[in-house]
């Protein structure tokens, strides 16, 4: 009888709620009503370019990327600290996009051909990247080191991309319709969204240091995306090298010369605090694979492994740990946005 007793209990709440007005459960903010995938996709895309954000996430799934960047586009609003100003400067100049869905059949289920004009974001940004890497070679400093800074550079000087068209599929489920993010053409659709700043939502910097008995100092920098390694910057520190100005230019010449017409390579020499610095920075996208093979710098080809396509960012950190060095990533991502 106890247990009946409960049931009765929690029906006459229930009936003295609805006598009173109130209703059984909490629902949060709904999805705009939409007969179909395409009228979805005209919400969802309007939402983002109105600045509408929140409307904007209740089209997106959790593990979507775009679930650390649209949280942080209220001032003071916190997603991923460190980037936090890169995302709000995105989302500031997201409603420059145009765009426009076809209602085409696509012969494809809950899936519109959506065409995009947006800013080249994945090269201004890849542009920044790459200025920050040299000039840290050449100049020492932080440019490259600082993610967040050469991040921030890449947004706010890009270019307006070449409009282009792809699908996007709004899958129907749960009484509303979620942009799918975990497919290559899904993918494809995101970056053409946000004009590749997709890729780099998840962009990271390790910072990898070692100081030998001898006194010489190992400070590694490896930027990536996800797993996948861009680019890095070897900077090694040396006691007991030359220690006047002719001497080390001549030096700078030997190590130059070294990576003379070599694609992706920047290098430099420099006197810093009493000891000789040489700074290797490698672009692993423009690098040759062989050329790096011959000095050591990579294991293998990254590019021809059938399971892996990249050279690892996990596996690299490894190897530099069990040669004695300490590693930090930042920023410390979500593993899954929107959880």
């Amino acid at each position: 009888m106890r247990g009946k007793r409960v049931v009765l209990s929690a029906v006459a709440g229930a009936l003295c709620c609805l006598l009173a007005g109130c209703p059984l459960v909490e629902t949060g903010p709904k999805q705009p009503e939409a007969a179909d995938a395409y009228e979805a996709a005209e919400h969802f895309l309007s939402a983002l370019q109105t600045g509408d954000y929140d409307t904007a996430m209740l089209y997106l799934e959790e593990g979507d990327d775009l679930l650390y960047i649209l949280p942080a586009a209220q001032e003071g609003a916190e997603s991923v600290p460190l980037m936090d100003p890169v995302y709000r400067q995105f989302c500031q100049q997201l409603g420059e996009m145009t765009y426009s869905v076809s209602e085409e059949d696509t012969g494809l289920f809950d899936t519109v051909n959506v065409t995009v004009g947006q800013r080249d974001y994945g090269a201004a940004i890849r542009a920044a990247m790459l200025e920050a890497m040299e000039d840290q070679a050449k100049q020492g400093g932080d440019s490259f080191a600082n993610l967040a800074g050469w991040m921030q550079k890449g947004v706010e000087q890009a270019q307006p991309g070449v409009e282009d068209t792809n699908r996007a599929t709004l899958a129907a489920k749960r009484g509303g319709y979620y942009l799918q993010h975990r497919g290559a053409p899904d993918q494809t659709f995101l970056n053409l969204l946000t004009g590749g700043f997709y890729d780099y939502a998840d962009v990271s910097m390790t910072t990898c240091a070692q100081t030998t008995a001898e006194g010489h100092e190992y400070r590694y920098y490896v930027a990536a995306v996800g797993d996948r390694v861009l680019a890095c910057l070897l900077c090694e520190y040396y006691d007991g090298g030359p220690q006047d100005a002719e001497a080390v230019e001549a030096y700078q010449k030997e190590f130059l010369d070294a990576f003379a017409s070599q694609p992706g390579i920047y290098q430099g020499v420099r006197m810093e605090e009493g000891k000789v610095v040489t700074s290797l920075g490698i672009d692993f996208e423009e690098a040759n694979q062989t050329f790096l093979m011959n000095i050591g710098m990579v294991s293998g080809k990254y590019d021809s492994n059938f399971s892996v396509d990249y050279l690892s960012l996990r596996s690299t950190i490894r190897s530099f740990e069990k040669s004695g060095m300490t590693c930090v990533t930042v920023p410390d991502y979500p593993e899954d946005p929107g959880r």
